[in-house]
């Protein structure tokens, strides 16, 4: 859609990224929302079918900014198969495709970073970017839980060794220890 979207799409966008902000800081039943969904309808039937059909897809992956993606089963090997063929050869339609059927299919952050790279090369620069700061912001997530269930693992080492130590070395401990 990049050199020959159309006015009404870029507009549509636009609109629909100011409401999905309200919408993640949850405005979505205000009167500024309204009057958004009101001013979105003159353009929608002005863009062409394709641009109604990438709107509509946009609109569903900008959910995933903000909102949990439900959990569904996982997908089939000819889906995966697919999906995996499509991210090689940068078929950003198709993966992008996959991702809205199948969340599951790679990680939070994975998908965040693949919606990046496939709105990125659909010429939605912007959006590709709040993408990618959506992947950071769960890669840190991940590096901080992970840092942190390692130092609870090493503390849990650390008392055990600490515990069997102060058994061996203070005979009278083992007494509280073991409830006699």
């Amino acid at each position: 859609m990049n050199a020959k979207t159309t006015l009404a799409y870029r507009r549509s966008v636009e609109l629909l990224r100011q409401l999905d902000r309200l919408m993640a800081n949850g405005h979505d039943e205000s009167d500024e929302a309204d009057e958004i969904r009101a001013e979105m309808e003159r353009p929608w039937y002005e863009m062409t079918e394709a641009e109604q059909l990438r709107f509509r897809f946009l609109s569903a992956d900008l959910y995933t900014l903000w909102e949990p993606v439900p959990e569904r089963p996982p997908p089939d090997f000819s889906t995966r198969s697919r999906f995996e063929d499509a991210e090689r050869a940068c078929d950003w339609e198709t993966v992008l495709s996959v991702l809205r059927a199948h969340p599951n299919i790679v990680s939070p952050s994975r998908a965040a970073l693949l919606r990046a790279k496939g709105w990125q090369s659909l010429g939605e620069k912007e959006i590709s970017s709040e993408f990618f700061d959506l992947h950071v912001r769960l890669e840190q997530e991940a590096a901080s839980k992970a840092k942190l269930e390692s130092s609870a693992h090493r503390l849990h080492l650390l008392n055990s060794c600490t515990s069997r130590r102060m058994l061996r070395d203070f005979p009278s401990v083992q007494h509280i220890e073991m409830g006699y």
